[in-house]
């Protein structure tokens, strides 16, 4: 999921050129692709959660409460696990770096870095991938012990993708 997510972000997100930021307000740049986020967070979840969905019911293996509840944190988890890394994507973008230079690394070392740290002992693959490594079947300690954060992780990277995309000379050539 995280691959297809990077890949549709970096290819959808909009960089003016120095004719379009001339014409167009720059913070139009900035909206657009808050909004393609968004929906490349989305588009690339909700299809995968449907699916496993769709495949729960029919083996008849989604009927109870607890396993619907397990499928709606499954789909918190893609969702959290597609916007905290293309988040930090699209922060490295506004700095000034190709997505072709920032996506390749942004694939492997999330792939890297479970294979090596599943064989550490502790809970060090669980906070290195905190957002959407499985902690319970309860949605009330999923809420609190990664949404809340995961929001205040967005409000974190939101600030620090607004203020490095403030600071970007847009008068250079692209």
């Amino acid at each position: 999921m995280l691959p297809a997510c990077l890949v549709l972000f970096c290819m959808g997100a909009a960089r003016f050129d120095s004719f379009e930021r001339v014409r167009r307000n720059p913070v139009d740049e900035f909206r657009l692709n808050t909004r393609w986020l968004v929906f490349s967070t989305f588009v690339t979840a909700l299809p995968v959660s449907v699916l496993f969905v769709v495949a729960g019911v029919l083996r008849e293996s989604v009927s109870t409460p607890q396993e619907w509840t397990l499928c709606a944190i499954m789909l918190l988890q893609l969702l959290m696990m597609n916007a905290s890394v293309t988040l930090f994507v699209w922060l490295l973008m506004n700095l000034g770096i190709a997505w072709g230079q920032i996506l390749p690394p942004a694939i492997a070392i999330p792939i890297i870095a479970d294979f090596c740290l599943k064989l550490m002992p502790g809970d060090l693959t669980r906070y290195v991938f905190y957002f959407w490594y499985p902690i319970g079947d309860s949605l009330t300690l999923v809420f609190i012990q990664q949404v809340v954060p995961f929001i205040g992780y967005c409000l974190l990277m939101g600030i620090a993708n607004i203020a490095v995309f403030n600071c970007r000379d847009r008068l250079r050539m692209s």
